[in-house]
């Protein structure tokens, strides 16, 4: 019990300092590197890491990222994720951004 109430607190502790899920493009002024991490209940229990770059384009700026989950089970490869992709954002009208 001990153990689940210092996780319950670590993670409330961290959505204090952590920004949202969805991209903020305003911040990547100053920032080119996202670093995540995720806990999912698919088809089992996964925890995964996820890292992504900002590319520089003339036209909109681009994010390129990569994701790895693992499931919690007993066999570790069982049904391990792999995710490759990108996002880009194509309209930005005050403080609203529609991305791809």
């Amino acid at each position: 019990m001990k153990k689940l109430l210092t996780l319950v607190v670590a993670v409330g502790c961290s959505a204090t300092i952590s920004n949202a899920q969805n991209i903020n493009w305003r911040s990547f002024e100053n920032h080119k590197n996202v670093i995540s991490a995720n806990f999912g209940l698919d088809n089992g229990t996964t925890f995964g890491v996820g890292y992504g770059r900002q590319l520089k384009t003339w036209f909109f700026p681009i994010l390129v990222n990569t994701e790895f989950s693992i499931p919690a089970g007993s066999e570790i490869f069982d049904d391990f994720k792999l995710k490759v992709g990108g996002q880009a954002e194509v309209l930005h009208v005050g403080n609203f951004s529609t991305t791809v």
